[in-house]
């Protein structure tokens, strides 16, 4: 099995175990919290990184500028979709989360889950 069947499989018993452990409201709570505090953080490394790239790409011949180019942009655009899935989030998954549950019983607020 390689490294990534390895990790998956690693996810869904700690997935597994988060289930069972603290149910599935915590759980999607702070799915929720997760994505809306790293995201902004991963967005800004990326845009930061793919800064780095374009600058290094124009130093370099010709042949590695296009090639950096296309890079930097693609990271460029690749964070800002971050951005946005991170904005989104709460709303996709209160959509979800009211799919499971319409009654309503349990309270949605996409924010970390402390005891």
């Amino acid at each position: 099995m390689n490294t990534k069947g390895y990790f998956l499989v690693g996810f869904m018993i700690a997935l597994t175990l988060t289930v069972v452990s603290a149910g599935i409201l915590e759980m999607v709570n702070n799915v929720c919290y997760g994505i809306r505090s790293m995201m902004p953080l991963v967005a800004l490394t990326l845009f930061i990184i793919a800064g780095l790239i374009f600058g290094i790409g124009k130093v370099l011949g010709q042949e590695y500028r296009s090639r950096t180019e296309s890079w930097a942009i693609t990271i460029l655009v690749s964070s800002i979709i971050g951005l946005v899935i991170a904005v989104g989030a709460p709303f996709f998954i209160a959509m979800i989360y009211e799919a499971i549950d319409p009654s309503g019983y349990m309270e949605f607020t996409c924010e970390e889950y402390l005891e």
